[in-house]
């Protein structure tokens, strides 16, 4: 098996992960049980562990009980006592198992989002200071054109202000030219 394949079968969610937190667990070299594969927890904290003591609780209350009570215990009855104790242990590690994976999924899927939040963050981001940077720009473009066309205006209305002065003086000239017309023609 190459060298990728034994590390990414080592993470959690995998069946060679072996929780280095779980006494159980880093003794055997393997997962114990297949919620094994989920779990980070301590073995005092364990399912299993508190299943183990549960059932010897039980165990021995029934055992106490029934020698108690007649000084002696039949093989029948041992054999109701362990089929209890197993029935309830498969029926424990059943939904036990079922809490683990979808309490591993849930934390799965919690750590995908934040990490789809933060490359979103990252993105909104970047394209906001892509949005101010183009707003700058155009900004400036429009204070260059603002100012050309400050300028355009200005040449423009000088040469109307020199137009309606050449149109001024024309009709002085035409005046004078009358007047001197009728100068000349009162001479005569």
């Amino acid at each position: 098996m190459s060298e990728a394949k034994k590390t990414l079968s080592k993470r959690i969610g995998y069946p060679d992960y072996v929780d280095e937190n779980c006494w159980l667990a880093t003794t055997l070299g393997y997962p114990p049980a297949k919620r094994c594969w989920y779990c980070e927890l301590r073995f005092r904290h364990c399912p299993f562990t508190q299943y183990l003591g549960v059932s010897l609780a039980l165990t021995l209350i029934s055992f106490l009980v029934l020698y108690l009570s007649r000084n002696t215990i039949t093989r029948a009855e041992v054999f109701v006592v362990f089929i209890l104790v197993l029935s309830y242990g498969y029926f424990s590690t059943r939904s036990t198992e079922k809490i683990i994976e979808a309490n591993f999924a849930e934390r799965k899927t919690r750590i995908a989002l934040e990490e789809a939040k933060a490359s979103l963050e990252g993105k909104i981001g970047q394209r906001t200071k892509d949005l101010q940077a183009m707003t700058q720009s155009l900004e400036e473009e429009v204070q260059v054109r603002t100012r050309e066309l400050q300028e355009k205006v200005e040449e423009l209305e000088k040469i109307n202000k020199l137009a309606v002065d050449r149109e001024l003086r024309m009709v002085e000239l035409k005046e004078k030219i009358k007047e001197l017309e009728k100068g000349t023609g009162e001479d005569k």
